[in-house]
């Protein structure tokens, strides 16, 4: 087997552990599909035979590929306080009020990309990373999704 065969089922393990997670319950229904969101576009790497691997292990009919989860999901966004309590003490409230007034989608994103997002509270510049921020993604209804590692799975569940 090849080095490239090799990440191919690694990937694939990590996927399907990924997606076996995020099941509600041991459903033994057909669900109707899959929706992934995947960032650092390391799901590229897996050929149709793959996916069909995944979705039979899953039983689900349809893996979608999205690049956005608006549709889905919302985040919930509130700041860390071990890290930016010490930087930044008495902002906090003005930071808890960008976060939750902010376009969360957008930010989560550019987060998970490693970059900073800037923003002035009271005239203080207050520097972002993903480490500075609590993440918590609501499903909307009929959906349950996961995060790890730039995946966002959603999975629709609706029975078929």
């Amino acid at each position: 087997m090849d080095k490239k065969q090799e990440d191919s089922r690694e990937l694939l393990r990590d996927v399907i552990s990924l997606l076996e997670n995020n099941k509600l319950l041991d459903l033994r229904e057909l669900l109707e599909e899959y929706h992934i969101m995947d960032i650092f576009d390391v799901m590229e790497n897996l050929d149709e035979d793959m996916l069909e691997i995944i979705k039979d292990d899953l039983n689900v009919k349809q893996i979608e590929f999205i690049v956005d989860t608006a549709k889905y999901i919302t985040f919930e966004l509130k700041p860390q306080l071990k890290t930016l309590g010490p930087k930044y003490g008495k902002l906090l409230g003005g930071i808890r009020n960008y976060l939750s007034n902010c376009d969360s989608q957008k930010l989560v994103n550019k987060l998970n990309l490693g970059e900073t997002q800037t923003f002035d509270v009271d005239g203080t510049t207050i520097s972002l990373t993903l480490d500075d921020v609590l993440v918590n993604a609501v499903s909307k209804p009929n959906f349950k999704a996961q995060s790890q590692g730039g995946l966002t799975v959603i999975m629709d569940t609706v029975l078929t």
